[in-house]
């Protein structure tokens, strides 16, 4: 428990090194990269449409040939999985500022896949509160 906190990984991640290790000496330790991770030019395409298109996991996926969640998982590892970072802000105070504007699109104009295309205001009537 020790040497987990002090590699600060979980207790069951240090246990299966430890095994590992027991298993088959140093080279149980060597680094274990997916040899089926996404190729660099892929990665970078997928993050060239979120950019500028601003386009969600399943239309990128769609576009590109590609998983959703293998879509899903890029963008999270570049941190463009939120709306704070689909695209770059100078300050803390400008991505607030940007935010009710992103959540209007959002509610009001962007279709979502699980409302068969239609935004989620659609959805609500009398949203506005204009009929009694």
């Amino acid at each position: 428990m020790a040497t987990a906190e002090r590699c600060q990984v979980s207790v069951s991640t240090a246990a299966r090194w430890a095994c590992r290790y027991r298993d088959h000496g140093e080279a149980g330790l060597a680094d274990r990269t997916s040899p089926n991770r996404t190729p660099s030019r892929t990665e970078r395409r997928v993050i060239k449409v979120r950019v500028l298109r601003r386009w969600g996991p399943a239309r990128i996926g769609y576009l590109l040939g590609l998983n959703p969640s293998t879509v899903h998982r890029i963008l999270t590892r570049y941190r463009l999985d939120e709306w704070a970072y689909a695209q770059p802000y100078r300050t803390e105070a400008e991505r607030r500022q940007a935010l009710p504007g992103w959540l209007h699109t959002y509610n009001h104009y962007r279709g979502h896949t699980a409302l068969a295309g239609q935004p989620p205001a659609g959805r609500v009537l009398n949203l506005t509160g204009q009929y009694g």
